[in-house]
C-alpha cells in the first residue's frame, strides 16, 4: 500500500519510534520542534529535587533511561507534569504510582458506532501488550476501564483498545493523569 501511494517507505524495517521524521532521534526531533525548558526531576516519595531536565515533554511514564541522574539506583518516571515542568521519579519498581486499577478514556470510538453494554471486556494498552480483563463503563463523563488487579500505569495519550473475545469493539486515548504525590 505504501508503494502504491508513492510514500517511499515500503522497504523500511519495522520501528517502535517515530519513523516519519527520518534518521533524527526522538529527543532531537522534540527539542527542535518544542521550546527547551529546564525543570526539576523530583522524587515521587519525598519531593527531593534529584536533578534537572530539558523539558518534561521528553519523558513518559515508566521510562528508565535518559534521566541523567548519575550513579545510584535505577529510577523510573512515575508522572510528568508538563504545565509545571516537573518529572517525578522513583527507584521503587513496586511504587504505587507506577500501578493503577483504573483509567479514564477520551476520544473513544466504537466499531459499531454505538457503545457496547457495560461489562467485562479485554483491554490492550500497548502495541504488543497483553490483553487484560477489565470492566468497561460508559456514562456522561466518558469511558472508564476498571481492572480487577493493578496493572502498569499507561502514559496519557496512549491508546487503549477494547475487545470482546477476539473482536475489537473500539478504543480511545488514555486521559490526562492528575495524580500528585501525597507531599505535593
Amino acid at each position: 500500500m505504501c508503494a502504491e501511494r508513492g510514500l517511499g517507505i515500503e522497504n523500511k524495517p519495522d520501528s517502535d519510534g517515530i519513523c516519519f521524521v527520518g534518521p533524527v532521534g526522538l529527543r532531537t526531533f522534540l527539542l527542535d520542534a518544542l521550546e527547551r525548558r529546564a525543570g526539576d526531576v523530583v522524587s515521587w516519595e519525598t519531593g527531593e529535587v534529584l536533578g534537572r531536565h530539558d523539558g518534561a515533554f521528553l519523558f513518559t511514564v515508566g521510562q528508565r533511561r535518559g534521566l541523567n541522574l548519575g550513579g545510584g539506583p535505577a529510577r523510573y518516571v512515575v508522572r510528568t507534569d508538563v504545565e509545571r515542568n516537573v518529572v517525578y521519579v522513583t527507584d521503587d519498581r513496586d511504587c504505587p504510582g507506577l500501578w493503577t486499577c483504573q483509567m479514564e478514556l477520551e476520544d473513544v470510538r466504537w466499531i459499531g458506532g454505538e457503545p457496547p453494554a457495560d461489562g467485562a471486556y479485554l483491554v490492550r494498552t500497548r502495541h504488543t501488550g497483553t490483553l487484560r480483563p477489565a470492566q468497561v463503563y460508559e456514562d456522561d463523563t466518558g469511558v472508564r476501564v476498571v481492572y480487577p488487579q493493578p496493572v502498569r500505569t499507561v502514559a496519557p495519550g496512549q491508546s487503549a483498545v477494547i475487545y470482546s473475545g477476539v473482536t475489537c469493539v473500539g478504543g480511545g486515548l488514555v486521559a490526562k493523569d492528575d495524580r500528585r504525590p501525597a507531599w505535593d
